[in-house]
């Protein structure tokens, strides 16, 4: 009985490790920040993601999302929505096959796709996630704009998802001035994630700010800024340079 017990556990841990995001044995993950399909926004809009992926290599990819990528091929994963609530996805390659996949994720307005083909969003490799101090510049905060804040970490199976505080600064100024600082606990299993919608009305009269994220917990993360434009829905994307 003990000898069939313990093959039964090792698969049903493997399974557990991989719904919590926990990379296959000698693999690389890769943050999908928006993975949704059609859902509703604000003035109309109607936002779905579309992810697209190459594979250079001269073997099948399995990157965990759905359909293994065929070699010398590209296929698409459009309107897919995450199995947890965290409008997000990771993806699993072996060491041997990252470096030879490519992606191009992009989020559209359905309700104006006459108007435009969306936005790039970065698809990003663990090893491009930081452990120090992270920088958003220039982040429009007046009331033609739509900010959204979005922080990323992968978690090991158990982890804790961590904290970060925030904090604004005021720019074009010598030296720059603080305007305000807050604390941003994140949640989820798999991928740990927080969202900051509602900026610090100190910041509101301000044309753009600076923002830093500051690590409360030692950890790999990764964070960016959406910025609607509530006119015409355009999204910019404020990334970490």
């Amino acid at each position: 009985m003990r000898r069939l017990l313990q093959p039964l556990l090792l698969v049903l841990l493997g399974s557990a490790l991989h719904a919590q995001g926990v990379p296959p044995p000698l693999g690389e993950r890769f943050l999908v920040p928006i993975l949704t399909q059609p859902t509703a926004g604000a003035f109309g809009s109607l936002w779905q993601s579309e992810l697209w992926i190459y594979n250079d290599n001269e073997e099948p990819a399995n990157v965990g999302l759905g359909p293994i990528v065929p070699p010398k091929s590209t296929i698409a994963y459009i309107g897919q929505r995450p199995s947890n609530e965290i409008p997000a996805g990771v993806m699993h390659a072996l060491f041997g096959q990252a470096a030879r996949l490519s992606f191009n994720l992009r989020v559209r307005d359905l309700s104006r796709q006459a108007e435009t083909l969306g936005t790039e969003i970065p698809v990003v490799r663990e090893s491009e996630f930081l452990t120090e101090k992270m920088t958003l510049l220039n982040v429009p905060t007046d009331e033609r704009f739509r900010p959204m804040l979005r922080v990323y970490r992968f978690l090991a199976f158990l982890e804790p998802p961590g904290t970060v505080r925030l904090r604004f600064y005021r720019i074009g100024v010598t030296p720059d001035v603080l305007l305000s600082e807050q604390t941003l606990a994140l949640a989820g299993s798999g991928i740990g994630y927080a969202q900051l919608a509602s900026f610090p009305p100190e910041v509101l009269n301000e044309t753009a700010v600076r923002i830093d994220l500051e690590l409360l917990t030692p950890m790999q993360f990764w964070a960016f800024v959406s910025v609607t434009n509530n006119a015409t829905q355009h999204v910019t994307i404020i990334t970490p340079q």
